[in-house]
């Protein structure tokens, strides 16, 4: 059975409250293991930033093989757009941050994710091809409406559709803003405003299986979570000193798994 916390369970933990962020520490001989939980923020003036910076500095001084691992697919952020702190979070929030920092510092960074493309086959063999591009869709959606300074919203959803065809390859399947209005309306018989934060967010959460993109969203978090523990688990074999940056329901969800892993190896 699996050591990673599940959704039922973490919902309890999310239910009481936890602290924000969630800091996981752990150490073994001459490696380090710090999880950091984040909030999804892109205000450059937030302290979690600072906090991030000083805790980064803190590692490097003092582990040797270091390595970061980055939600997202950060990592392939191109490296003009890592050079400066300020755009760094603006266009990426916590994650492309740490992707600057790691780069200003010559230290390797990589995604624990699963490749985009393998997730979703998996998840379309279970739900359809239909149902999880619109699942991504409206998860880029929160995504967005969690950062103070939002994107134009119908530049980048029109552009990630674009790049989410090229990349699955579906024929058959349309890709287009308004194939997803139209599932929008057919699954919750209203119309889609991109605007309504609170909606989105309870559409994609998943905390609760009221609708089938919240079951999706749960699916999507499990086959995450066990993606980036066996990439954890690689990095850590080959004596790696790791810092993680992820959202903090990922750090909850896996610190009995990774406390499992370092207390193992001792």
């Amino acid at each position: 059975m699996s050591d990673i916390l599940s959704y039922d369970n973490y919902a309890k933990i999310a239910t009481e409250g936890f602290e924000l962020p969630y800091v996981v520490e752990l150490k073994r001989k001459n490696q380090k293991l710090l999880f950091y939980g984040s909030e999804h923020i892109n205000n450059p003036e937030h302290i979690q930033f600072q906090d991030i910076e000083s805790r980064w500095n803190s590692f490097l001084a003092s582990e040797t093989n270091p390595l970061a691992l980055v939600e997202g697919r950060f990592d392939e952020v191109k490296v003009e757009d890592t050079q400066d702190r300020t755009t760094s979070i603006v266009a990426g929030g916590e994650a492309q941050f740490v992707v600057h920092l790691a780069r200003r510092d010559s230290v390797p960074v990589v995604s624990p994710e699963p490749e985009l493309v393998t997730e979703a086959n998996k998840l379309a063999s279970e739900f359809g091809e239909d149902q999880v591009v619109f699942f991504y869709f409206m998860r880029q959606l929160s995504w967005w409406n969690g950062f103070s300074k939002k994107p134009d919203m119908l530049k980048e959803v029109t552009a990630m559709l674009d790049i989410m065809q090229k990349s699955l390859q579906w024929e058959g399947v349309d890709f287009s803003l308004d194939r997803m209005e139209t599932i929008h309306q057919q699954l919750f018989n209203k119309q889609l405003d991109l605007g309504d934060i609170q909606w989105i967010y309870d559409a994609t959460t998943p905390m609760t299986q009221d609708n089938v993109t919240n079951v999706i969203a749960r699916r999507s978090g499990e086959l995450r979570d066990e993606h980036i523990l066996q990439e954890v688990q690689k990095h850590w074999r080959q004596g790696r000193s790791l810092f993680l940056i992820f959202g903090s329901g990922h750090a909850v969800r896996l610190e009995p798994a990774v406390r499992k892993l370092v207390n193992a190896l001792r």
